[in-house]
């Protein structure tokens, strides 16, 4: 009847219903623990393993995001082959690791005190292979147990733009350039440890190393199916030897530490040969008396970092190829507009000229005094002598 005759409407209880929701979760929150208490008094035993997988849960969901959920940080005998995480660590994490007080203090783990300052390749595998992937069959008097490499070539063809078979100093030039930024290019991706940035999927494998270039010695290997009941396994490194002979070959070498999963050395070498090509091989080695690691991981690993450094080093080669084109494009472009303009003035400063003189051909042919004009001898009286 109020509506009707034009009365105010009821007022609202939105104060009541706020002030209502306190007690609504008080009351949620004590009938979830009654029937928590009598499912406990009921069936403890359902209740334990419902309490422990809940739990479980909040532990995976708080710490996998934050350190990729550590089972193991080490090796421990009929447990853990080495440091493991149950997915795959993030980037934090690893650096965490790396920049702790106890990373540096880690100790080579190769079995034999002479093979922690040398390669174990030395005269051991040939030094040049067929692009792809080589497990090799190693002889009993072999110091190895385990090497596979695996390599990839570079040719200086595939970077040309143009190929002039006519002009053949110019091509050899221009390939002698593409070699220079070919290596420059290897020698900068080792020197950043930009190693694995193009691995695919990238998850699968990783090498991760301190950004401080003091702490650039240091480093971990992730990998997918490493570690324990096939998990993400986590192998410390550290760079035994980093070489830069000349404009020819540059080479890395890691040596791995005590934590992890296999005992040996990985070494990546870039060598830029004659026939102007540049060769990588990544070569993976286990001595005797050295933990082995599974043959298909072992070839992953090393395919998988061949293909990467390959695709780093010819994408920055093409962008800098791009860059030196794209100034030399402009400077042309430069040079060639202002000759033109320059051109375009000197045309139209001639024409003018040509005008001028054509000009005066037609007035001198149209008037018969021209050129002969004197003035008459009054005028050249002086108004003061009259």
């Amino acid at each position: 009847k109020e509506m009707s005759t034009g009365g105010a409407p009821p007022p609202r209880r939105r104060r009541r219903t706020v002030q209502a929701w306190p007690q609504t979760i008080l009351k949620g929150l004590s009938s979830l623990g009654w029937i928590l208490l009598q499912m406990a008094h009921g069936n403890p035993r359902a209740f334990a393993l419902a309490s422990l997988s809940i739990l479980f849960v909040l532990h995976v969901l708080i710490h996998a995001p934050r350190t990729g959920l550590v089972m193991s940080t080490g090796t421990t005998t009929f447990l853990s082959r080495g440091a493991t995480t149950m997915f795959n660590p993030p980037t934090t994490y690893i650096d965490k690791v790396l920049e702790s007080k106890q990373f540096p203090k880690y100790d080579l783990s190769l079995p034999k005190a002479d093979c922690k300052s040398v390669s174990l390749f030395d005269d051991e595998l040939p030094d040049y292979l067929l692009d792809g992937i080589q497990v090799h069959k190693l002889s009993r008097k072999s110091e190895l147990v385990q090497a596979v490499t695996a390599q990839q070539t570079l040719d200086a063809d595939d970077f040309l733009s143009t190929q002039n078979d006519d002009d053949v100093t110019e091509s050899d030039t221009e390939r002698a350039h593409v070699m220079d930024t070919l290596y420059d290019a290897a020698a900068e991706v080792l020197s950043s440890r930009r190693l694995t940035e193009f691995v695919n999927p990238p998850k699968a494998l990783r090498i991760q190393s301190n950004h401080e270039e003091k702490r650039q010695r240091s480093a971990i290997l992730v990998v997918q199916k490493m570690g324990n009941w096939g998990r993400f396994g986590l192998q410390p490194l550290r760079v035994s030897s980093s070489q830069h002979e000349g404009e020819s070959v540059a080479s890395l070498t890691f040596t791995t530490l005590k934590g992890g999963h296999f005992d040996g050395q990985i070494a990546i070498t870039v060598e830029r040969t004659k026939k102007d090509t540049l060769v990588i091989q990544i070569r993976l080695g286990i001595p005797k008396k050295g933990r082995k690691l599974n043959e298909k991981v072992a070839t992953q690993v090393v395919d998988a970092i061949a293909h990467s450094i390959q695709k780093s080093i010819t994408t920055q080669t093409r962008q800098t190829l791009a860059r030196k084109s794209q100034g030399k494009r402009y400077h042309s472009n430069y040079e060639s507009r202002t000759k033109e303009k320059r051109q375009i003035r000197f045309e139209n400063e001639r024409k003018a000229e040509e005008m001028a003189k054509d000009r005066r051909r037609k007035w001198q042919r149209q008037n018969p005094d021209a050129g002969r004009y004197r003035p008459s001898g009054d005028r050249m009286k002086s108004p003061n002598n009259c």
